[in-house]
């Protein structure tokens, strides 16, 4: 692409030379190219002024489609690079969300497993208070525990 261009470039270069100097030649010299302008105004150029401005609505088209193709191109980069970004957020969000479940899920089994202890503490104390009633009617207040010596 880069090698087209550059022929591109150099036939035009070549092309411009011929026309400038064909312009200057003494045959074309002293003539003068009337230009109607919307039927109002007529203006009246030799040759090589014509090449000249000529040249110069090239160049100025060639600006302006330049000027639009690199504004194209940023925006489109821009539109890309925001695109990327929400994706990112999207996944960030989409982390953090399911972190938080990991965590609340995690805090559940703890207190869960909490609760379970103390359900086995209570049972636990509850079978001791039992046993504890039962030997104070039986009238072994010590709770059955051999004597001590």
């Amino acid at each position: 692409m880069v090698v087209l261009g550059l022929i591109i470039l150099v036939v035009a270069i070549l092309v411009g030379v011929v026309l400038v100097m064909g312009t200057g030649s003494p045959d074309v010299a002293g003539q003068k190219v009337d230009i109607s302008l919307l039927d109002t105004v007529t203006v009246s150029l030799n040759p090589l002024a014509l090449v000249v401005a000529g040249m110069a609505v090239m160049f100025l088209a060639w600006l302006g489609l330049v000027l639009m193709r690199s504004a194209l191109a940023r925006k489109a980069r821009l539109r890309r690079e925001r695109k990327d970004l929400e994706r990112e957020a999207q996944q960030r969000r989409a982390e953090d969300e399911a972190a938080r479940v990991r965590e609340r899920e995690e805090l559940d089994r703890q207190h869960e497993r909490e609760l379970h202890d103390q359900h086995l503490a209570t049972e636990t104390a509850r079978e001791r208070a039992t046993v504890a009633e039962e030997d104070a009617r039986r009238g072994r207040p010590d709770g059955g525990l051999p004597p001590r010596a």
